[in-house]
């Protein structure tokens, strides 16, 4: 099939297809109500968070996954001792909580 005709055959079908049926929209509903406003894995497993997220994804939240590279050293964080911790720069207080 001609690249042009499949470009125009796409963007034909998302004019008529409400944002709530898209794959990206359906599949975060979908996690969203499964997570029922927890969060699904460690480190961050069964803490309760907000409908929805500032400057970032929400769905990679629920599912424990955002900022996976940052999971080691925050349970070093949570076996440690600490007088006091300073957060700076946080959005809606994700890694925080």
């Amino acid at each position: 099939m001609d690249e042009k005709l499949v470009r125009l055959l796409g963007s034909t079908f998302k004019s008529f297809t409400p944002n709530r049926l898209t794959p990206g929209s359906y599949l975060q509903a979908r996690s969203e109500r499964a997570a029922d406003g927890q969060v699904y894995t460690w480190p961050f497993r069964g803490i309760r968070y907000i409908d929805r997220a500032f400057c970032s994804a929400l769905r990679p939240k629920f599912l424990g996954v955002y900022e996976l590279e940052l999971h080691p050293t925050i349970e070093l964080a949570c076996n440690t001792t600490f007088d006091r911790i300073i957060d700076i720069g946080c959005a809606e207080g994700y890694t925080a909580v």
